[in-house]
């Protein structure tokens, strides 16, 4: 029994007979890249919601620290928001001053 594809065997066929033994290529891939491909746990420097002390030491937020960062953020985007609710209010009156000289 021979296999074929499009009516070749695969004998026949080059990168059939080139493909080599793939098995045993992972040891010329460098280990910071397999490190980086293969999920194995978390990176144990990094520190989730981490900080910086003042020796540069990471540290865990504390659950303040977090509900007050996104408060800060909440505030911050509100903010934005009316910034940017003002700005169009200004340009709608200006166009409707403009439109009244039409009408």
């Amino acid at each position: 029994m021979r296999l074929t594809h499009k009516g070749k065997t695969l004998e026949d066929m080059d990168d059939y007979n080139d493909r080599g033994d793939r098995s045993s290529g992972d040891e010329n891939i460098p280990a910071e890249i397999v490190d980086k491909l293969n999920f194995t746990g978390f990176d144990k420097e990094a520190v989730p919601n981490g900080t910086q002390d003042k020796d540069g030491v990471l540290k865990k937020k504390t659950k303040k620290e977090v509900y007050e960062e996104i408060i800060k953020k909440s505030k911050k985007m509100k903010y934005e928001r009316q910034q940017q609710k003002e700005e169009d209010q200004g340009t709608l009156k200006e166009l409707n001053e403009g439109y009244a000289d039409i009408a």
